[in-house]
């Protein structure tokens, strides 16, 4: 049997070219699908990156829109260097209410070891002794501090007449109030 080379040589070079052929298009996939995935990655970080700028200004449009809020907060916590303003607030109560006002066992959470923004507890015990009206007044400019305060532990005793006399004669009784609380106000550092 006789092979012609014509048709071997043709035979080699078409499957050649068809290896080759195949090649190129698996090659050519390949780089199309890793381009699309490339494509689909860099759509997604651009969607993702205008989520983020969106969401941005829209925080940073609502701390604008609470900024006047979130100052009237802070101002409700007494600070470090505001210690002393809470401590003169609960005496001034003394002149305002006619009533005698006694401050004992001040106590503070110790907050200089701490984080900013950390919230501890300003204690005071507060006596007030006087008459019906100065002590309820006291006790009303108390509630109305301007701070965020709890108050605790209320004891109110009616106490002692007190008279004001003159020559032996009996011109007034008055009865004296006694108003003992427990105010805690919140500190921040």
């Amino acid at each position: 049997m006789k092979v012609n080379s014509k048709h071997f040589t043709l035979l080699i070079s078409a499957v050649i070219l068809l290896v080759l052929t195949s090649f190129a298009y698996w090659y050519i996939y390949k780089a199309t699908v890793s381009n699309v995935q490339e494509s689909i990655t860099i759509e997604q970080e651009l969607n993702n990156s205008e989520q983020n700028i969106s969401q941005e200004a829209k925080l940073l449009e609502l701390s604008s829109s609470t900024s006047k809020r979130r100052a009237i907060v802070s101002s409700y916590f007494v600070t470090e260097d505001k210690i002393l303003d809470f401590i003169k607030s609960i005496e001034n109560v003394a002149t305002d209410s006619d009533a005698d006002v006694t401050l004992s066992s001040v106590s503070f959470d110790n907050l200089s070891d701490k984080g900013v923004g950390i919230v501890g507890r300003a204690r005071v015990h507060v006596a007030v002794h006087g008459d019906w009206t100065s002590v309820n007044k006291a006790l009303s400019l108390i509630e109305n501090l301007p701070y965020s305060i709890s108050i605790s532990s209320i004891t109110l005793n009616s106490g002692a007449v007190e008279s004001v006399s003159t020559d032996k004669v009996v011109v007034s009784k008055k009865n004296l109030w006694s108003l003992s609380m427990d105010v805690t106000a919140l500190t921040i550092k």
